[in-house]
């Protein structure tokens, strides 16, 4: 069996928990985990990902209320995945293979974890219940291997295993930009401000559970933005310092909305396209110095108000400070969304430039409308919370002279 180095860990829902290095390798690294489940955890939830035909011929014969079950993880399998494009548009899904077993060490790695488990029955505590194994009926490996052979074995492993969803390495992190997808600071190379957080990130498999190791990539994240966020606005004084936000009321720039597949379940594929048009960025320089020659008023001088000028690397390192191209990159690079989107389904008479009438209904369905800033056709000069109460209003309104 080689070297076994074990550890275990009670839980609540899982009896116990025990890891093995059934393989003897030099690394301290488990590379099984045994888990003991007791009823009532082995109902249909532990077979989720089965055919509803291929679970109850297997499973129908376990007493969710009485029996036990031994599940097994492999922790460092050696079979890898395969993520490719689908074709050129950004928008499809990536093809995805996971390659399950396609490195036959995995199938013998799992076969000595079952020997282990199978050596089980043997011990005090196993025998004092009277535990004994249920073998059930695989008719695929049944007919063609002598039942609780090796080969029996390996064919049921290959029957009967499901993913743990535990993937990593999807988008790796590392230093080359051709075998790796992010940075050790989580940034896609060849990009600036793109960041993956998740447990792609994880160049190899860990003898455990993502959860914990996803939290820590998480807060890390969260610290490298902090740093970002410190860099250009640390200089700010929050207790005596004032701001005037500038907000762009009446933007020429248009977003798009765009169905991501055809199934309605997708979520759309939304693309606001800010500054798409550079009136929005000449409007907004035109605000900035009408900000800025508020320095020289009476008032800002009483109080000796001075105007902080940030620094902001990017635009720094390419346009002359307070140049018109400077505050054009700096209004781009601070510049937020003020999330009082409209024109998302917009009201008109027009089905085809259009979503909802002037009832709010959607267009060709009778009993299906629209009631938020969504129907707004074009934006207001001022914040939407009014006007959507307003259209609240005016859809119950509607909808009470409809069934009066």
């Amino acid at each position: 069996m080689g070297s076994q180095k074990t550890a275990t860990y009670d839980g609540r829902i899982i009896s116990s928990k025990t890891f093995y290095n059934v393989n003897g390798n030099t690394s301290e690294a488990a590379d099984i985990e045994v888990m003991l489940s007791g009823p009532p955890n082995n109902g249909p939830t532990h077979g989720e990902l089965y055919t509803n035909a291929s679970y109850t011929a297997v499973f129908d014969v376990l007493n969710t209320y009485t029996d036990i079950s031994v599940p097994l993880t492999l922790l460092q399998p050696k079979s890898v995945g395969e993520i490719t494009l689908a074709s050129a548009d950004p928008r499809d899904f990536p093809s995805i293979n996971p390659k399950y077993f396609s490195d036959a060490d995995d199938l013998e790695t799992l076969y000595k974890a079952v020997e282990i488990v199978r050596n089980l029955e043997n011990t005090t505590a196993f025998q004092r219940l009277g535990i004994e194994p249920i073998i059930l009926d695989l008719p695929d490996c049944d007919a063609d291997y002598e039942k609780l052979s090796k080969d029996w074995w390996i064919c049921s492993i290959q029957y009967l295993t499901i993913a743990g969803h535990h993937a990593v390495g999807t988008t790796r992190m590392g230093n080359d930009a051709k075998t790796s997808v992010v940075s050790s600071e989580l940034k896609v190379h060849g990009t600036s401000n793109l960041r993956v957080v998740d447990a792609g990130v994880i160049p190899d498999s860990i003898s455990g559970h993502t959860s914990t190791p996803v939290m820590m990539v998480g807060e890390k994240a969260a610290e490298y933005t902090n740093a970002s966020y410190t860099a250009v606005f640390d200089v700010l004084n929050t207790y005596t310092d004032i701001s005037l936000p500038l907000t762009l009321l009446q933007p020429k720039s248009v977003g798009e909305i765009t169905l991501a597949s055809a199934d309605p379940r997708d979520f759309p594929s939304i693309n606001p396209k800010y500054f798409s048009d550079s009136d929005d960025l000449e409007t907004l320089y035109k605000a900035v110095e009408i900000v800025r020659n508020l320095e020289n008023t009476t008032a800002f001088q009483r109080l000796r108000i001075e105007p902080i000028i940030l620094d902001i690397p990017d635009c720094d390192a390419d346009y002359e400070k307070l140049s018109k191209d400077w505050w054009i990159c700096s209004i781009q690079y601070v510049t937020t969304a003020g999330l009082h989107g409209v024109g998302t389904t917009r009201m008109g008479n027009n089905s085809e430039t259009s979503v909802v009438s002037s009832e709010l209904k959607v267009h060709g369905i009778s009993n299906l409308r629209v009631v938020d800033a969504g129907v707004f056709p074009y934006p207001i000069s001022g914040h939407t919370s009014t006007p959507v109460m307003m259209v609240g209003e005016k859809a119950a309104e509607l909808i009470k002279n409809e069934y009066a």
